[in-house]
């Protein structure tokens, strides 16, 4: 039978886009589980953008104590195995008192270090996010979380005329997202005006400016952007969001739920901070994130920001300049981030034969078709990388330097054969291993994204447009960890996973292919 698991988030944006890893952590740990995703209705549209969920109720925004406690015993009746409260809240207490299970967890708030540092500004030199802590109840549950950064699948079917149109002037654009939660988190609009202003003149870059009716000043920006350059969104629906955010080559927001969506589905964001603080746990966590903050001795005045400032003006945002965030935004543009595509091979079972912990170079041995499969995807203009768990340097059987050896060799072979490959990484680590300087759980073991993140900093790769082919179940996960595609290749270990892939909704989109040239071809 499948385990059933009910998923407490009720709100808000951010916060329900942050409980992305846990859902692909469950399904990494248990493929066959079936989860049930609890939300407000107005968070629908973005929980169905979280791949892995199977069922999503929702409650009213306004709804009465008598009709959600009805709403409660009737969900109780999909006899849940796993309920796991990852809001904290009175209506969650009353979720996990009647909804019974035989695991139930709350995620740790840490409300007494959060209120001093809001009430005592003491801020620690290293604080958890609110993903490590949403992690930390499977952890609690005995599960791994090699998942750690949020991620959302954008529909990029939907199409907008208006947006179409927009695209068709406009290759590179940036999104700016001037709203937030409450009024004192919000830089000012001036500035953000003058921002996109000063963007668009320098490169000629086109602006989304994405804001709701409640803070739909459009005449500020209307005012400073030609309009073939400036396409205005006024409570655009979160999926059509998602995708315009998502081909973006920057998104601008202040401490806000849009920050974490353009984190999500992959588009670097730069995000101001002014009365809140990343300490509380909720800066944005994509890969090439960066945060624009002036450090006042009163920040963090609240919780949430919500707190009107007690100062002759809002120090915290004021100091922050409309060149400071123009001079951080084009750096950003103008390094190599999301500029190559890359394939992630693994190497033994799918590159070279699996001789179970190879540690002699002349035992390499190319499997059918490996050679062919790689000048093909070579050819179609990914970059070719190769990352493998060497978990046998932690268990004692070989140096990592035997690895570089076994390594070099590899692409020394590879090279005589007009193959050239862009990197090379592994993973030495292994939680059971027996040498102490890798007996760890670490962030590079596949299906952890440690490598392919490491190649994404050295060769500026998109990992969304990135492809993962090996012959595991690691290999597999590891592309959900970083929301690239994957093919299973059947050589090495790969036939014996097809059943377990075959009875997992989770891996619908997963191409299962004979060998290395097979997957080529279907790339």
């Amino acid at each position: 039978m499948k385990p059933n698991i009910l998923i407490i988030r009720f709100s808000s944006l951010g916060d329900v886009i942050l409980t992305s890893p846990v859902i692909t952590n469950i399904k990494i740990n248990i493929p066959d589980s079936s989860i049930t995703f609890l939300t407000k209705e107005k968070f629908k549209p973005t929980v169905e953008l979280i791949e892995g969920i199977d069922r999503i109720i929702t409650i009213p925004e306004k709804i009465s104590l008598p009709a959600f406690l009805k709403k409660l015993f009737e969900l109780d009746k999909s006899n849940f195995d796993y309920v796991i409260d990852l809001h904290g809240n009175i209506r969650s207490w009353w979720v996990r008192k009647i909804i019974s299970s035989q695991y139930t967890e709350i995620y740790p708030k840490r409300r007494v270090e959060r209120l001093l540092a809001v009430k005592k500004k003491i801020i620690p030199e290293i604080y958890p996010h609110t993903i490590d802590l949403y992690n930390a109840v499977l952890n609690k549950l005995g599960m791994k979380t090699p998942a750690f950064r949020p991620l959302l699948a954008p529909n990029n079917k939907i199409k907008l005329k208006r947006y179409t149109e927009f695209k068709k002037d406009n290759d590179k654009y940036i999104a700016i997202a001037p709203g937030a939660a409450h009024p004192a988190k919000q830089w000012s609009l001036e500035k953000f005006a003058e921002t996109a202003e000063k963007l668009h003149h320098s490169e000629n870059y086109g602006i989304v400016w994405a804001t709701t009716s409640a803070d739909a000043n459009t005449e500020i920006i209307e005012s400073k952007i030609p309009k073939p350059s400036l396409m205005v969104t006024i409570n655009e629906p979160i999926d059509s969001l998602a995708n315009i955010i998502n081909n973006a080559i920057l998104t601008i927001a202040n401490d806000s739920g849009i920050a974490h969506l353009s984190s999500a589905v992959g588009t670097p964001v730069l995000s101001l901070f002014g009365p809140t603080h990343p300490v509380l746990g909720f800066s944005p966590r994509g890969l090439n994130d960066k945060i624009i903050q002036n450090d006042e001795y009163c920040r963090p005045c609240s919780l949430h920001g919500q707190k009107k400032c007690f100062r002759e003006e809002r120090f915290c945002f004021t100091k922050i300049s409309s060149d400071d965030v123009v001079n951080l935004a084009a750096q950003l543009i103008s390094s190599n981030i999301n500029s190559e595509k890359a394939a992630f091979i693994d190497r033994d079972g799918t590159i070279i034969v699996d001789k179970h912990f190879l540690s002699n170079p002349d035992e390499i041995e190319f499997e059918s078709k490996a050679l062919e499969g790689l000048k093909k995807i070579k050819q179609a203009g990914y970059k070719l990388v190769i990352i493998s768990n060497q978990s046998g340097v932690a268990r004692g059987y070989f140096t990592p330097e035997q690895v570089d050896i076994i390594n070099a060799r590899l692409v020394e072979m590879l090279a005589a054969n007009q193959i050239l490959i862009d990197a090379v990484y592994f993973c030495p680590h292994h939680p059971d291993g027996s040498n102490p300087h890798y007996n760890m759980v670490c962030h590079c073991r596949k299906p952890a994204p440690g490598m392919a993140e490491e190649a994404a900093y050295q060769l500026g790769v998109d990992l969304r447009k990135s492809i993962v082919i090996g012959d595991t179940l690691d290999d597999v996960n590891l592309a959900k960890t970083i929301g690239a595609k994957a093919i299973l290749v059947k050589s090495g270990y790969g036939s014996k996973h097809v059943d377990a892939i075959n009875n997992s909704s989770f891996y619908n989109d997963l191409k299962i292919a004979d060998n290395l040239e097979v997957a080529a071809d279907m790339i």
